[in-house]
């Protein structure tokens, strides 16, 4: 019943997701190469980075699953 009346949100949020997450995953990787240049590369560096690459993957891979909801109601 929700999906039916508010698939637009529904879809929205969806998007909005996917954009958050690949926005993520860029800003994350941009900074890394940044720091990299600067040589202050260490362990914590790469460990956040990592996480946060997963996180951004993880906002992605829901908004894909939303968005496909949305299309098969």
């Amino acid at each position: 019943m929700f999906l039916h009346d508010e698939a637009y949100r529904y879809g929205l949020t969806g998007f909005v997701l996917v954009v958050g997450g690949i926005a993520l995953i860029v800003a994350v990787l941009g900074y890394a190469q940044h720091q990299q240049r600067r040589g202050e590369f260490g362990l914590g560096l790469l460990t956040v980075s990592t996480l946060a690459v997963i996180g951004g993957a993880g906002y992605l891979l829901a908004g894909i699953l939303r968005e496909g909801v949305k299309l098969s109601v």
